[in-house]
């Protein structure tokens, strides 16, 4: 049976993604039922946060239902029949809950401060894997969608706030010796000087002075603004998780005081029409995206995800930063780490990658007489996770690296990779298996790395393919990685050097399922 939902706070429930919970167990973590669970779950269904899985056993034998294969009452009604599995990592609020959603590999019986700080570690992970592959829009010009997210919109309001402060309109103002420019036709115009040896001497100067509007509409909506979101993030905790964020109270106005939603947007449109600051355009686009979707949050089934479903994704993007993918180097960067530089017909080839020298597809036409009349090469090929060549201790070493975010089991087996991805690793040793042979490299790496919940790595186990003997190639080893460990270097630009070291050789000992500290 799965563990049941972790109470965080009074305003939090932690789960776990991809865990089995009973329909028990989900009543308790939204504290509600009937009809208006119904809803939620319809909505997260909706939103691909939430599977509904057909069961016998719980834990070993989930299959996800189709979107159109169960009724939500129907799995309701029946309590052995069905489990639900949240799809996601991150924070999810939904009305007044809050969800923290482990990722899949969090141990279930971890110690609860401990991975409440790792889990803010992976916010940050989330944070800056959204900033580089630029997935986040935080406004949606001027449109309501469905799947706006308004979490995601308070925070780039609050982070912005901490690096430029309020927004501003600056005006002119004119002063008496003030020490701004000299306005030299209103001090001769209005003033009388002082004349000395027939010279004219002006002891009172005009002068001016920029400085920012501080009653400006536009500044006290944001000053508003922000003091909304800070009071969200008090209400909900949220401050817990997401550390650095400025607590901001500024203004005791409301927002309904500043006009109807109409005649706010048209503040703000007028606004940006004015402004080519692109960082003010930026701004004023998420002021107009919060007035726009704020009325949305008095919904029970609303929900803002920090968050994603596809965290695969950023365990390859971090193994990738981490263990320095070199499939985009030319051949003559990496000839550094060959003993001996580049041999045979690749000394030639200096100005390709790595990833150009795996061959592509070509296809061919006949006519009707059987002759072949058309031949041409696809676009497309084979594209590795990660590839790095590194020379230690006197040898050179050639890695094929596959980011996989599993969760495995070998007694008894379970959570493995599918075929297609074993195939796929052989294929990648076979495409640069005449490079390695023509620079006589002996140490071939061909890994799954997994993400683990232990500080160091470990080799626990292979994949081997007997059908494909003929090949001479490796077998595929399964390194269980920290993923604490390789977010942290991730997060701060750090590559794993003596610690890769020690991973390649820990690939080719005998030392199998013991954890190695990094």
């Amino acid at each position: 049976m799965s563990s049941k939902p972790a109470k965080a706070s009074k305003a939090a429930v932690v789960v776990r993604e991809e865990h089995a919970y009973t329909r028990e167990q989900i009543e308790e973590c939204f504290q509600c039922d009937g009809d208006e669970l119904k809803r939620i779950l319809q909505h997260l269904r909706a939103l691909k946060y939430l599977k509904i899985n057909k069961t016998v056993d719980i834990q070993n034998d989930m299959t996800p239902l189709a979107d159109e294969a169960v009724d939500i009452t129907e799995s309701l009604a029946n309590v052995t029949g069905f489990s639900y599995t949240f799809t996601f990592v991150g924070v999810l609020v939904v009305g007044d809950l809050v969800l923290q959603s482990y990722p899949k590999y969090f141990k279930e019986a971890g110690d609860p401060a401990e991975q409440q700080q790792k889990f803010k570690t992976v916010l940050k992970v989330l944070k800056k894997f959204n900033k580089q592959s630029k997935t986040t829009r935080i406004y949606t010009d001027g449109k309501k969608t469905a799947n706006f997210n308004f979490l995601e919109l308070m925070l780039y309001l609050m982070e912005d706030y901490n690096e430029n402060g309020l927004y501003n309109n600056s005006q002119t103002v004119i002063e008496q010796n003030g020490e701004g420019d000299i306005l030299w036709d209103m001090t001769v115009n209005q003033t009388y000087p002082i004349f000395s040896n027939k010279r004219p001497i002006y002891t009172d100067l005009y002068t001016t002075k920029v400085e920012d509007d501080l009653e400006d509409f536009i500044r006290r909506l944001h000053s508003c603004i922000l003091t909304t979101c800070t009071r969200f993030f008090k209400e909900n905790r949220l401050y817990d998780l997401f550390e650095g964020l400025p607590e901001i109270d500024l203004t005791e106005e409301t927002i309904d005081e500043f006009g109807d939603e109409h005649y706010l947007l048209y503040r703000v449109e007028r606004e940006i029409a004015q402004q080519f600051n692109t960082h003010k355009q930026q701004l004023l686009h998420a002021l107009h995206a919060f007035i726009s979707h704020r009325t949305d949050m008095d919904r029970s089934d609303y929900t803002m995800l920090y968050g994603t479903t596809t965290f695969n994704l950023i365990w390859e993007k971090a193994c990738a930063a981490v263990f320095q993918n070199r499939l985009d180097d030319k051949l003559g960067d990496i000839a550094q780490f060959i003993h001996g530089g580049l041999q045979g017909k690749y000394q030639a080839l200096k100005d390709v990658t790595l990833k150009e020298l795996i061959e592509k597809p070509t296809w061919g036409g006949y006519d009707k007489d059987d002759k072949c009349v058309y031949e041409k090469e696809a676009l497309a090929t084979l594209i590795p996770d990660i590839i790095n060549i590194y020379y230690y201790v006197g040898e050179t070493y050639f890695s094929i690296l596959d980011a996989k975010y599993y969760v495995m089991t070998f007694n008894p087996l379970g959570g493995q990779p599918g075929i297609g991805d074993i195939t796929k690793q052989y294929l990648y040793n076979l495409a640069y298996k005449d490079f390695i042979d023509t620079h006589k490299i002996s140490r071939v790496c061909n890994c799954f790395l997994m993400p683990e919940d232990e500080v160091g790595y470990a080799k626990r186990g292979y994949a081997r393919l007997d059908i494909l003997n003929f090949l001479h190639v490796k077998n595929i080893d399964v390194i269980l990685l920290s993923a604490d460990s390789i977010f942290e270097y991730y997060l701060y630009d750090k590559k794993w050097g003596e610690e890769f070291n020690k991973v390649l050789n820990l690939v080719h000992s005998e030392h199998y399922g013991s954890v190695i500290a990094v």
